[in-house]
């Protein structure tokens, strides 16, 4: 797990929303996100 000791805000004040119609499946926000909040997975049919 990350360390969260930089984080301003309480747990729960932003909550992430991933517009599905937008995501391209790159994972670009995985590596953004200092606090391991986005995995990509791929679901199989």
């Amino acid at each position: 797990m990350s360390d969260t000791s930089t984080c301003r805000q309480e747990p729960g004040v932003f909550i992430p929303v991933i517009d599905r119609n937008k995501c391209e499946g790159k994972a670009d926000c995985v590596p953004a996100c200092p606090y391991s909040i986005f995995k990509v997975e791929y679901a199989s049919l």
